[in-house]
C-alpha cells in the first residue's frame, strides 16, 4: 500500500501475516520527520491491535533509484499491548 506523509506519497508499505506476529516494512522516499515516523509507529501498532499480534516494524530508506540505500533504520518489535501515543 501507499504511506501519505504530509498530503503527499512518501513511499509504500506491506506487511506478512506470520505465526503470532506480523511483519511490517514501510519503504520511504524520504527522511521522516519525528512526527510522521511517531504516526507510523502509531499505526503498526494500531494494526497489530486489530489483529491482537505483536508487530515487527522495519522503516527503511529508498535511493532516487529506488533500491534500498540504506540499512534499517529501525528494527524493533512494536507491542500490540503499547498504548499509542495521543496529540
Amino acid at each position: 500500500g501507499g504511506v501519505l506523509l504530509n498530503g503527499r506519497i512518501g513511499g509504500h508499505w506491506r506487511r506478512t501475516m506470520k505465526r503470532g506476529r506480523i511483519d511490517v516494512e514501510i519503504h520511504l522516499y524520504e527522511e521522516p520527520k519525528r512526527a510522521d515516523a511517531r504516526a507510523l509507529e502509531t499505526a503498526a501498532s494500531d494494526l497489530g491491535r486489530f489483529f491482537g499480534r505483536e508487530v515487527a516494524l522495519e522503516t527503511k530508506l529508498l535511493s532516487e533509484s529506488g533500491v534500498p540505500g540504506w540499512s534499517p533504520r529501525s528494527q524493533r518489535p512494536v507491542g500490540a499491548r503499547r498504548t499509542p501515543e495521543r496529540p
